[in-house]
């Protein structure tokens, strides 16, 4: 959760670079400029909950897997 975090802001300008909105920079400087250090973060919810979820249903199934592996 924490990688997604820090990953959050970065992504957020790989996706208004993909929308065609001008280069990291550009793009960096008018979410600041017009929208606030927040602009970075919209989204993260969303993230976060796809952290928990995935990770605590990955870590759920390797544990039933690896006991039923080892017969207990």
């Amino acid at each position: 959760m924490l990688a997604t975090c820090v990953i959050q802001p970065i992504d957020m300008i790989k996706v208004r670079i993909q929308l065609g909105q001008g280069s990291a920079g550009e793009i960096t400087k008018t979410m600041l400029k017009n929208e606030g250090i927040g602009a970075f973060y919209k989204g993260l919810s969303a993230g976060l909950l796809r952290q928990a979820t995935f990770t605590t249903a990955r870590l759920g199934t390797f544990r039933i897997l690896t006991n039923k592996a080892l017969g207990q």
